[in-house]
């Protein structure tokens, strides 16, 4: 887990990172167990970002992601997941300025779109 802090310190963001091989999903007809909709044969890392709402639309998603994506802990992770609602506009385009690109332009059943980041 990573918080992301302003210039002052103060707590903006925080990514919740899981690294992984294999891309699931829930289609709801059994919650005990995810489909695997891939199998990732790259190192590669998941996460959640959770961006303080008196401070969004001032780049801190965006910067957050970049942030983790460069830094050292993760050089090994070559592919990066993240995922937003289909009517998130903002955290799309977060994901999309990161540089991550629309996996599917269908909403998986929880209404999701997954974005991917390859390097």
């Amino acid at each position: 887990m990573w918080l992301a802090l302003d210039e002052a310190g103060t707590p903006v963001a925080f990514l919740d990172a899981e690294m992984y091989n294999r891309y699931s999903a829930w289609d709801g007809s059994d919650w005990d167990h995810p489909v695997v909709s891939d199998v990732v044969e790259l190192p590669s890392m998941g996460f959640t970002l959770v961006v303080d709402p008196a401070r969004r639309r001032r780049g801190y998603g965006t910067a957050t992601i970049r942030g983790i994506v460069a830094h050292p802990d993760v050089s090994y992770v070559r592919l990066f997941f993240g995922s937003a609602e289909a009517d998130n506009i903002a955290s799309i385009r977060c994901l999309m300025k990161a540089g991550f690109r629309l996996r599917s332009p269908t909403p998986e059943f929880e209404g999701m779109l997954h974005y991917s980041l390859e390097r």
